[in-house]
């Protein structure tokens, strides 16, 4: 090779390593693991429990024992163990499970960045591949969220391997060599042991990926060949993949895609999508940082952007190819985790178990890698520094200020050597993370958590002594049958001795016996579609040692080619490479720098009591000598100071504790009546901050806070007040205030807008219109604890003229009146005559039936009349909705019952 060649290589290796270097430096500061999520101590359990396996002499084990308190689950019978395997086989040679985690990234952070470089390379420049891989390991969600903050190791792992995955089915198309075919395979393989949720995404990107050379290249022998190396590799896996789907049917996997894990629950707003995160780099702030969000980071934007735009110049094909095709899918994934993407997510079936649509960011970063380096190579080769320059710079300086993790300020590095049983039993209890998961989803199916909680009494039953995860001892005293103190599961087996059934509360029942006297072992023999997906397994290698040793013989016979793509030229300006290196070398010696010096990258140093730049409002300060005092230094409102029902109002606060405060308090942001003294919106929700018994008094402290709208509050307005409250619920005193509240502004609540795009829709329709301009939509009518819960949906059209009352009326089968409900619209807050025109209300109220009224069918008659005169307005039914009016009243039947059916909000019922 000559020297030149070897000089240009080197650098490029330099550069990748270096900037894989200052990714992962943070994770070797100190001893332990930075994060703040019980993810990375959930994982580290886990690791924990796979390493104590292994000392036993099982490298596989598909049973957890100490899971639900010794009750056990087949945690790795579902769930990837990649990652787990990986940190205990360093572990079992004499690593610390935070250092053995630690080397895990490392390598993957390396290995990462150097395939997404040379599966670019084949098509893109050197500086647009180098500029690819920064963008794709610089990505601000997995690296800022997953790896430093919340502990998602074996997600991240997934998608340190997907651009592994892409280089190697790359290479395969390119070209039918041996090493390229088992390169492909292996990937392949492991990256459905890296992962499960990652794994089905990366399906469909590699399947869109091949598609994508199908369309470009036209190589039909190539995509043969990449096809039967992925069928290769998931003949290889079914040991995995197939008992973890099949089996489904014997967990509670349902409570994985329900209640908080419902997808509807997280989506993403597009301002957190595309905002940048605060950033307060100053010495006086005890939490300079804010937590990273989901957001995609704006070096990928511009990439997209970029992209998308040199497509439409671009002279070759290729570019305009892979430029536009980068350029949607990055789009297309983006779309998916906004709200209105939710049709797609429940019209797809199994797509819910991604749980999480912000998972789909890092996906979406690959179409954004592709983009980008066609905007790179969209420019002449003597300017090509500019883009590489922009997008190499923008990648690294946007997450540099969160590769100080410590900033965060809300927990130091947890260190963590080993983990015993008993270790990793407190931990189940104390973070209720039953099972060693967030939700039920390794619980076997018919088992009582209660138990595991120690909400109910165990029944007596036998203990069992393990030898290891898959093999058990229970000594039953001479009984034929018994309770043994063990979840079923069918991939248990006493073999002949006895037989195994289910129990109560989900334990196992040995029945039948044979010599009782003798102990009795139970072993783990695997459920039907395991033993299915061993011999899949077998098959799927022996299919891997076919291929190989085709293209070995292949390759004798000089019949091995490049059949593919033609890498693209090395780059004229060979020094932009060696300059690309030296600025990742600048940048990890600058953060080591500032880490010796002053601590982080600070910008400002405020005296006591003072924030850098402009807030709101003038200091106070709440509490009194039981409680402590806390000062509000001042505070900023991040969203539209006239927003609608339903949006969410973003506010930031400075706090400062005057003293060393005995607990965390609790900061509420409502929308509030001083007249009527009722809050409207109290749905509060705040970033995740240190909790304020750790604030240093000399410091001030950040807290972002969300105040989510109900969609049916009324569009008038209000007071926007804060307090603190203890953690005992005790409100803080506020000097001037009864109510413990401060006054920060006014803020109006603007109308919702009525139409196509209508926010929210009455559950039952009922149109009719008045003679004032005022035209029903329709309304809901909810069971609720203390009565009904009743809408009614008003459309004002032009605008109305008068102010009307609605009267609601409780009538029984005789027509006789039964209860009445009359008041004027939302509450009274604004009479009907200022409603504003083209505008959608809605007016909620709560029908408290009396407590002696008789079960059976009424009727509620609704209807409007004037206050002043007592004149009714007629309303008119539309042409199909005569069933639901009579006599100019609207018609809700209505049926009572002896009692309650549900405790919580059940659903319409007014049909």
């Amino acid at each position: 090779m000559a020297p030149t060649r070897l000089r240009h290589k080197l650098s490029i290796g330099c550069f990748t390593l270096l900037l894989a270097a200052l990714l992962v430096s943070p994770l070797w500061d100190e001893q332990g693991l930075p994060g703040i999520h019980n993810d990375m101590l959930l994982h580290m359990h886990r690791a924990a429990a796979m390493a104590r396996a292994f000392e036993q002499g099982v490298f596989w084990p598909r049973w957890f024992p100490i899971a639900y308190q010794g009750l056990g689950a087949p945690v790795f019978h579902h769930y990837s163990p990649g990652f787990h395997w990986l940190v205990a086989a360093i572990h079992s040679v004499g690593f610390r499970l935070d250092e053995s985690v630690k080397l895990v990234f490392t390598a993957a952070f390396a290995l990462s960045g150097i395939c997404t470089y040379a599966w670019l390379r084949r098509t893109f420049s050197v500086q647009a591949s180098l500029v690819g891989a920064a963008l794709y390991l610089g990505q601000p969600k997995f690296l800022l969220r997953g790896i430093y903050y919340f502990g998602d190791y074996p997600q991240m792992l997934g998608v340190l391997v997907l651009p592994v995955c892409l280089w190697a089915i790359d290479a395969l198309h390119a070209r039918g060599s041996p090493w390229s075919w088992l390169f492909a395979v292996s990937s392949l393989t492991a990256l459905v042991f890296s992962h499960n949720l990652t794994t089905m995404m990366g399906a469909f990107v590699l399947l869109i990926y091949w598609l994508m050379l199908a369309v470009l290249y036209r190589r039909p022998d190539s995509l043969l060949r990449c096809a039967l190396a992925a069928f290769a590799a998931a003949a290889l896996s079914a040991v995995f993949w197939l008992p973890a789907i099949a089996d489904l049917s014997l967990v509670q996997i349902e409570d994985a895609r329900s209640g908080y894990f419902s997808i509807d629950n997280h989506f993403l707003s597009l301002r957190e999508l595309i905002h940048l995160p605060p950033v307060f780099l100053d010495s006086s702030a005890g939490n300079p940082l804010t937590l990273p969000s989901s957001t995609f980071g704006w070096p990928q934007i511009l990439a997209v952007a970029a992209g998308l735009l040199s497509a439409l110049f671009a002279a070759r094909r290729e570019l305009r190819v892979w430029g536009f095709l980068g350029g949607l899918f990055a789009l297309a994934m983006l779309t998916l985790t906004l709200p209105v993407s939710e049709p797609v997510w429940h019209a797809v079936p199994g797509l819910d178990f991604v749980q999480f649509p912000f998972r789909l960011v890092p996906v979406a970063t690959l179409g954004a890698v592709a983009a980008g380096a066609v905007a790179t190579d969209s420019w002449p080769e003597r300017r090509r520094w500019v883009p590489t320059l922009v997008l190499l710079f923008g990648s690294i300086l946007i997450i540099f200020p969160y590769l100080f993790p410590r900033l965060i300020s809300i927990a130091r590095s947890t260190r963590v050597e080993t983990l015993s049983v008993e270790e990793s039993l407190e931990y189940e209890r104390t973070y209720g993370l039953w099972g060693f998961a967030a939700s039920k989803e390794f619980l076997v199916k018919g088992a009582d958590l209660g138990y595991a909680k120690g909400m109910e009494i165990e029944p007596e039953a036998v203990k069992l002594a393990w030898h290891s995860p898959h093999r058990a001892v229970a000594d039953l005293s001479g009984q034929a049958e018994a309770l043994l103190r063990l979840h079923y599961h069918p991939g248990w087996s006493a073999e002949e001795r006895a037989s195994l059934t289910p129990g109560p509360g989900g334990w196992t029942v040995v029945k039948e016996l044979q010599t009782p006297e003798k102990p009795l072992v139970i072993v783990w023999k695997g459920t039907v579609w395991e033993r299915r997906g061993k011999l899949l397994s077998i098959f799927g290698l022996l299919a891997a040692l076919v291929g190989l040793l085709f293209f070995v013989m292949r390759g004798r016979k000089g019949e091995s080619r490049d059949w593919g793509i033609k890498r693209a030229g090395e780059p004229s300006a060979s020094q932009l490479v060696p300059l690309m290196a030296g600025f990742a070398l600048t940048f990890l010696i600058v953060r080591y720098l500032l880490i010796w010096t002053v601590g982080g990258p600070f910008l400002w140093h405020s005296p006591p009591g003072e924030v850098p730049f402009g807030v709101e409002g003038q200091p106070e300060t709440l509490g009194d000598a039981k409680t402590g005092k806390m000062t509000l230094i001042g505070w900023k409102l991040l969203s539209s100071s006239n927003p609608r029902p339903g949006d969410t109002v973003h506010v930031r606060f400075f706090w400062q504790a005057q003293e060393q405060m005995d607990g965390d308090v609790r900061t509420l942001v409502h929308l509030y009546t001083p007249s009527l003294q009722q809050s409207w919106a109290t749905e509060n929700k705040g970033a995740i901050r240190p909790p304020a018994s750790v604030w240093d008094p000399a410091n001030y402290y950040i807290e972002t806070m969300q105040l989510t709208l109900p969609t049916d509050i009324p569009p008038v307005t209000y007071s926007l007040v804060t307090g603190l409250s203890s953690s005992s619920g005790e409100r803080f005193h506020v000097p001037g205030s009864l109510d413990g509240l401060i006054h920060l502004r006014e803020m109006s609540v603007a109308p919702l807008r009525p139409g196509r795009f209508q926010r929210v829709r009455p559950s039952t329709p009922a149109s009719g219109g008045t003679a004032d301009g005022l035209q029903l939509q329709g309304y809901d009518l909810f069971d609720a604890p203390a009565g009904y819960d009743f809408r009614l949906f008003w459309e004002t059209g032009p605008g109305v003229a008068r102010d009307w009352i609605t009267y609601i009326h409780l009538t029984d089968a005789r027509g006789e009146l039964a209860a009445q409900f009359d008041g004027p619209a939302l509450a009274g807050l604004e009479p009907t005559s200022l409603w504003r025109p083209n505008s959608l209300y809605i007016d909620s109220r709560k029908l408290e039936l009396p407590v002696d009224l008789a079960p059976g069918s009424y009727l509620l008659r609704v209807g409007l009349y004037s206050l002043e005169s007592g004149e009714r307005l007629p309303l008119q039914p539309g042409e199909s909705e005569h069933d639901h009016f009579e006599d100019g009243q609207l018609l809700v039947p209505i049926n009572v019952q002896t009692e309650v059916a549900c405790p919580m909000q059940c659903g319409p019922i007014g049909r």
